[in-house]
Order: structure tokens, then C-alpha cells, then sequence
């Protein structure tokens, strides 16, 4: 009986052993996450937290690695369970803060970033995150201080990038822009210019005004105007406009735009009502518009109905429109901007010879460089063919800067 409980012994014993030699290292399962086999690390980790449950290292890379790909709900509740056994744990709770930010919970982001902060107020990580949980639920101010300082104790790409971003985003601008257009027949060439100072007034409501010059069609117009953007939720937006030029020939008289907006984690959608005056006719646009985003790529379609009332117009039909825009980015501040449209394509620019059943097809492509600076570059060319074997080209410069 001895000989076998000691054969049975030295068995488990064994078994034990190759189990243990089969089982990664530390090391070894670091290393193929650094290597960019995330499905292999997240394996290996899972075997070592398997093996032992108090790995709380091992249970933390499994959280990083589901984040990393892109899987914020499944890294979430293990985060969470580091931090409730390690309540000091300031790597589970920065976890727990970056995906709840990650998921638009914001608010529950700030009471765990909140006491990561006070176990370590110079983490630049921490700091960072606390200025973007606190910029989505529209603490404007306050988050951007949060980036800054992150950014002073940690000058990282990163942590440049988030701040140049949020600033440019959220913070105050001046954007001026020119636009010249060229029609195939015998139409004088259009140059126009648009000056936009942006001012967050608070942290939930920002100030524009805005002036325009332009010279179409023989006609030289001005115009000028206010505006207001209103954030009453912090992921619904108000923007409400008004711009009038009383002698205007060509630009409108008188143009009104009001427009709701709500943006979540990676879609959003928008409803707008501009009226325009021209005098002796006037159009009411109503846009109901859907928008896709991420990282690296966005996509938004706008329909719009124009309503048209005019005492003299040939064609007082009423017009429908559809425009569809893309971006990409090639490089970290380097976007490709593309796009469509049928009908009117940008009713910002709205002028007589597009009033009615307008039909034309337009294509458009560009790009726009942000710069460290805060300043962004964005040139776009469109190309569009009209009825009657009319076509025009026209294109758009425009200079932004955040302050």
C-alpha cells in the first residue's frame, strides 16, 4: 500500500509539473503582446490567471488586451474586479475609467478617475483620462485643464495629440475661408470670402459671429450675423443662426438656420430647418441628416427638402437633395475628405440659379492637415455637372485656428 501512495504521489506530483512547464511565463506572454498577437497573449494570460486566480498582473493584461481590441465592455468588469480585491490598485481603476469613458459613461468615469487622482495626482495617464471623461459630460474647461497637465508632466505623442484635438474641438477659433467657382460658359467667374469668430462663452455655450463677402454673377454682396451653439445635453447639441444682407443682389437677404444634434459613441444624427429670402422669392429647407464615426474614418448622409415660394421662378418645384460626405485618415493629422452630392450641395452657399428643381451631380474631394499649432488647413474641389451641358468648378480654402 505504501509503494502505491507513493507511486500515486510522485504521478500527481508529475502531472503538476509539465502542467507548470506548459503553462507561459510572465514574460513570454508580455512578449507576444508586444509582438502584436494580441489572440496569443490574451491566451497565455488566461491560462496563467486560470492556473491562479490571485494573478492580479495576469488579469490585468487580459483587461488591456480586451481594451486594445476594440472590446471596452468585456475589459470593463475585469478591471473592476482587479480594483474591488486591490482597492489601491491605480492601474485597475485607470482601466475601469478609460473604458467607462470608451462606453459614454462618462459620469461613472469621473468617481473612479477621481480617486485614482488622489492616489496618484502626477499620473499623466490618469490626468488624461480625467480631462476626457470630464469633456464628455461637457465639463469644457475643466477637462481641458486636465489634458494640459497631463500633457506637461507627460509630453507624449498621446498626450499632445488628445490635447491639440480637444482644443481644436472645444476650445475658442477663427476660421476663415475663400471659395472660387468657374462655369464652362460665358458666367463670371465667383470669388467669395467668410471670416467666423468662434467663442466658447461657457463650458455649454458658445458665441459666433460671422461676415461675408462675395462677388457673383457681376453682383458684389455683403452679409453678416450671429450665431449660437447650445450643448443643453452633453450629447445633444442647439445651434441656432442668423445672417442678413438687406441690399443683397445674389446672396440671400436673409438666412436663418436652427438644427438639433445628438452624437453618441459612434453615430449620430441631426434635424435642421434653414429659411432663405431672396426678395422676390424664398425657400424653407428642412435636413434630417445620419452620421457614422470612428478613429479613423467617418460617413454622413444629409437629405433635404426645399420648400420653394416664389412670386416669379420658372421652375417653383420643390427640390430634394441628397449629399453624402466620407473622411479617412491616411496619416495621424492627415485626412482624405470625399464626397457627393445630387441637387443643391451646400445650402450654406445658396444662390438664385438653384432655387426650384435644381438638378446637378456633384463630386468632391480634398483634405485637411492638422497642425500642432492648433491650426488646420482643409482644401476641398468639387466638380459639378448641371442641365443643359452646364458645368461649373469650384474651389474651397480654409484656414482654422484654435485658441
Amino acid at each position: 500500500m505504501f509503494v502505491a501512495l507513493l507511486l500515486t504521489t510522485l504521478l500527481a506530483g508529475s502531472a503538476a509539473g509539465a502542467q507548470a512547464a506548459q503553462l507561459p511565463t510572465q514574460a513570454e506572454a508580455e512578449e507576444m503582446a508586444q509582438q502584436g498577437k494580441p489572440e496569443a497573449a490574451l491566451d497565455a494570460f488566461r491560462k496563467r490567471a486560470s492556473a491562479n486566480p490571485n494573478d492580479l498582473e495576469a488579469r490585468l493584461w487580459i483587461a488591456r488586451l480586451h481594451e486594445q481590441m476594440g472590446h471596452p465592455e468585456l475589459a470593463e468588469p475585469v478591471y473592476r474586479s482587479v480594483m474591488l480585491e486591490s482597492t489601491d490598485n491605480v492601474g485597475a481603476m485607470l482601466g475601469v475609467g478609460t473604458t467607462l469613458v470608451t462606453m459614454d459613461r462618462g459620469d461613472e468615469a469621473l468617481l473612479v478617475l477621481d480617486r485614482a487622482a488622489k492616489l496618484a495626482p502626477k499620473n499623466a495617464s490618469v490626468l488624461a483620462a480625467l480631462g476626457r471623461a470630464h469633456m464628455q459630460v461637457a465639463n469644457i474647461k475643466l477637462g481641458l485643464s486636465y489634458l494640459e497637465l497631463a500633457n506637461s508632466i507627460d509630453p507624449s505623442p498621446a498626450n499632445r495629440q488628445a490635447l491639440e484635438q480637444a482644443t481644436r474641438a472645444h476650445g475658442h477659433r477663427i476660421v476663415a475661408s475663400g471659395i472660387y467657382e468657374h462655369f464652362n460658359e460665358g458666367t463670371p467667374n465667383t470669388g467669395s470670402g467668410n471670416l467666423v469668430v468662434d467663442y466658447r462663452l461657457l463650458d455649454r455655450l458658445r458665441v459666433m459671429a460671422r461676415g461675408q463677402v462675395q462677388r457673383k454673377f457681376g453682383f458684389s454682396d455683403q452679409r453678416g450675423g450671429v450665431g449660437l451653439e447650445w450643448r443643453w445635453h452633453p450629447q445633444v447639441t442647439l445651434t441656432l443662426q442668423g445672417l442678413a444682407g438687406p441690399g443683397n443682389e445674389i446672396l440671400p437677404k436673409a438666412d436663418a438656420l436652427i438644427q438639433i444634434a445628438q452624437h453618441a459613441r459612434h453615430a449620430g444624427w441631426s434635424v435642421g430647418y434653414r429659411y432663405v429670402d431672396f426678395g422676390p422669392a424664398n425657400v424653407s429647407v428642412f435636413s434630417p441628416g445620419a452620421q457614422w464615426f470612428g478613429d479613423a474614418a467617418s460617413l454622413g448622409i444629409t437629405y433635404s427638402l426645399a420648400v420653394n415660394n416664389a412670386d416669379v421662378l420658372l421652375d417653383a418645384e420643390d427640390g430634394h437633395s441628397v449629399s453624402i460626405d466620407g473622411s479617412y485618415r491616411l496619416q495621424p493629422r492627415l485626412w482624405l475628405r470625399l464626397g457627393y452630392a445630387y441637387g443643391v450641395e451646400d445650402f450654406d452657399t445658396l444662390s438664385p440659379d438653384r432655387l426650384g428643381r435644381f438638378k446637378a451631380n456633384t463630386a468632391r474631394g480634398g483634405f485637411r492637415l492638422d497642425l500642432a499649432t492648433v491650426t488646420t488647413f482643409s482644401a476641398l474641389y468639387e466638380y459639378q455637372d448641371r442641365e443643359d451641358d452646364v458645368s461649373m468648378n469650384r474651389v474651397s480654402v480654409t484656414l482654422s485656428q484654435g485658441f
